[in-house]
């Protein structure tokens, strides 16, 4: 892994210089920035245990770590080839991480647009997202980790939903009977 950092980056990784640039922490974990001369890692510890992990892509740069609520969130430069850049990988995307599952999701789709300073919420992930022009305020963007309607008032509208059209067909048939087959006039007509 450090030979492709090095084909990247031009640069060696530097263990013995390293350098931890951000903290983030809750009540179990703690979450560090770790500058490694050539890239930047986050490495998520458990405080109970001592237990290590590298969240993210170990090949590029991170930035950002925020933990809480079970989730650690960040920001990032997939793909970014210090050598070569690629004007679609000079910007920051957002990633986040499920303690508990051990996996790590993009935030948003891939694009050109710069998303920075994650924050983890209870059931939710907050991100700046510039602008697409220079003159455009960046905008706060949320990531809600619930779902948006609960498991149980979902069945309930899909039950709700099935048993609504034999409903309206009954009513229907009933309302025609009562008016003998025929259609109601208006008084203007």
């Amino acid at each position: 892994m450090d030979e492709q950092v090095l084909t990247l980056t031009g640069t060696v990784v530097d263990y013995t210089n390293a350098s931890i640039t951000g903290i983030s922490f809750d009540k179990h974990y703690l979450v560090a920035e770790v500058n490694l001369t050539a890239v930047t890692r986050l490495v998520m510890v458990n405080l109970d245990t001592g237990e290590q992990r590298i969240l993210g892509d170990p090949l590029f740069p991170v930035a950002e770590p925020s933990i809480g609520y079970g989730h650690v969130a960040w920001q990032h430069q997939q793909f970014l080839n210090s050598l070569n850049p690629v004007e679609g990988n000079l910007d920051w995307d957002v990633s986040y991480h499920v303690i508990v599952e051990n996996r790590s999701y993009p935030l948003h789709v891939e694009d050109e647009v710069n998303q920075t300073s994650p924050q983890v919420m209870q059931d939710h992930i907050a991100w700046l997202q510039e602008g697409e022009k220079e003159d455009d305020a960046p905008e706060v963007r949320i990531f809600s980790l619930e779902d948006t309607f609960e498991p149980y008032s979902s069945k309930t509208m899909q039950a709700a939903t099935i048993l609504l059209i034999p409903m309206l067909t009954i009513w229907m048939i009933q309302r025609q009977k009562e008016n003998g087959g025929r259609v109601i006039q208006t008084e203007e007509e």
